[in-house]
């Protein structure tokens, strides 16, 4: 008799004999069978593999494997706001996109940046910058998204030398 289905809270680090079932809902959110949505993140490298392999709308069983803890350390927006951080230090940050508050396409000696303002789960607000590549990439797809979420790992941390 095949092993049934487990939802994805059930998989642990010492299990590496396990059947999950998945929908694709949108490249980069799944569904399991008891309608939890599970929001996917993956190595810019791999995505292009990920995007030929799985279809928008169907749904995959998912076979075995060594679960990975997550192993972001993040950084709470109070602690940056409290001044409570390292300059120059690096960190991982997570935030729901507030406001663009402005945009700068490259031209005339400028680089593409983007300077925005996250907030977390605690309404706490920060402002951010993004440079070159993460801003293009940036301004092509948040256009599609209401309120994008923003996952900033190795995010170079310093005191802001002025207002948005």
């Amino acid at each position: 008799m095949s092993r049934p289905p487990i939802a994805i809270c059930d998989l642990m680090p010492e299990h590496n004999v396990w059947k999950l079932a998945i929908h694709i809902v949108d490249l980069g959110i799944i569904k399991e069978q008891n309608g939890g949505q599970i929001h996917v993140v993956t190595r810019s490298r791999e995505l292009e593999i990920w995007n030929t392999l799985l279809k928008k709308n169907e749904t995959y069983m998912i076979y075995n494997g060594e679960p990975l803890i997550n192993n972001f350390s993040l950084k709470s927006f109070q602690d940056f706001l409290k001044g409570d951080f390292v300059v120059d230090y690096l960190y991982d940050i997570i935030g729901v996109v507030q406001n663009v508050a402005r945009t700068q396409v490259p031209g005339a000696g400028k680089k593409t940046c983007v300077n925005l303002s996250l907030t977390d789960e605690s309404g706490n607000e920060l402002d951010f910058t993004l440079w070159e590549t993460y801003a293009s990439q940036f301004m092509t797809y948040s256009s599609d998204i209401d309120a994008p979420i923003i996952i900033l790992t190795y995010a170079w941390c310093h005191q802001s030398s002025s207002n948005l």
